[in-house]
């Protein structure tokens, strides 16, 4: 599966979407990098070694619930095109 990374312009966070295909759902996690120097704590860094995950909340969201977020995020560019 693919992942699509999108950055905060704070630098300290980015979104991770994943389509999960044999559920039929997509992923999105919070990776947080750190407000302290932007530096991941060995902790965070160790779960990435592991798993590949260092997200700090996780999204999972079907069909209809993906269609509401792509509904606002559209309205939402329209408001400040």
């Amino acid at each position: 599966m693919e992942t699509t990374i999108i950055n905060c312009d704070c630098m300290c966070h980015s979104l991770h979407v994943r389509p999960d295909v044999e559920s039929k759902t997509v992923d999105i996690s919070l990776w947080n990098y750190g407000f302290n120097d932007g530096k991941l704590h060995w902790k965070k860094r160790l779960q990435i070694l592991i798993d590949g995950f260092a997200y700090s909340d996780l999204v999972v969201l079907d069909k209809e619930e993906l269609d509401k977020l792509i509904s606002t995020l559209e309205e939402a560019r329209g408001k400040i095109a």
